[in-house]
C-alpha cells in the first residue's frame, strides 16, 4: 500500500525555523516514519484508493468493519470458492455505509463461510498531502508536533529525557506518539470492539 506523508516538509521546516534544504533528505525520512506510525495508530490508511478485503460470514452477521474509512463501495460479492471473477455483485440496495466510517451493513445475501465476502471500495482519508492538511488539520498538526520531537529526538540519541524552555519529556524504551498527537488523533481512530 502506497504512503500518504500526514504534513509537508514546508510545514515541519516552519515549525523547526529551517529556511534552507540541508536536512530535507532526513526531515522527509521523519515525515514517513511518522506518517507510517499514525496510520497504524488510526488502524487506518491515510490514503485514500481502491482497496480490496475478504472477510469471514457468520451465522445471521450483518456489519462488518473495514480497514479503512469507505468514501465509496465499488462491489460487494459472495462466492465459497473464493472466484471473485465469476462472482456476481449484489446490488447496492442491500447494504449500507456512512461516507467516512468504516463499517458496511449488508442486509442479506451473503453466504456464510470462511472468506465468502468480498468488499472492494475506496478507503482512506485524502488523495493527496494537500487534501490530508486542508480536510483533516488535527492529523497534519499531529504529525507536525510528532516529526519536531523525531528531530529533536535525533540530536541525543540513545538518551530518555530532553528539557527545553521549561518542560521535559522522558522515555523509556521504544518511542511512541506523544500524548498530544493522540489526542488530536483520537477522533479518527478505528477502534473496533
Amino acid at each position: 500500500m502506497a504512503l500518504l506523508q500526514a504534513t509537508t516538509l514546508a510545514r515541519l521546516k516552519t515549525a523547526l525555523g529551517i529556511s534552507d534544504s540541508t536536512d530535507d533528505a532526513r526531515l522527509t525520512i521523519i515525515i514517513d516514519a511518522v506518517s507510517r506510525e499514525i496510520e497504524a495508530y488510526l488502524d487506518s490508511a491515510l490514503l485514500q484508493e481502491t482497496q480490496t478485503e475478504e472477510h469471514d460470514v457468520g451465522q445471521g452477521q450483518t456489519v462488518w468493519y473495514l480497514r479503512s474509512r469507505i468514501a465509496a463501495v465499488t462491489s460487494i460479492k459472495t462466492a465459497t470458492d473464493w472466484d471473485w471473477a465469476s462472482a456476481t455483485a449484489l446490488d447496492s440496495d442491500f447494504y449500507h455505509f456512512t461516507a467516512g466510517e468504516t463499517s458496511i451493513q449488508v442486509k442479506h445475501g451473503l453466504r456464510v463461510g470462511r472468506r465468502t465476502a468480498q468488499f472492494v471500495y475506496t478507503g482512506g482519508f485524502a488523495t493527496s498531502t494537500t487534501n490530508l492538511v486542508a480536510s483533516f488539520e488535527p492529523i497534519a498538526l499531529a504529525a507536525d508536533y510528532q516529526c519536531v520531537q523525531e528531530w529533536r529526538r535525533k540530536e541525543n540519541l540513545g538518551s530518555t529525557s530532553r528539557s527545553a524552555a521549561g518542560s521535559s519529556k522522558s522515555w523509556t524504551g521504544e518511542h511512541s506518539l506523544l500524548e498530544r498527537s493522540q489526542e488530536l488523533l483520537d477522533q479518527y481512530r478505528r477502534l473496533v470492539t
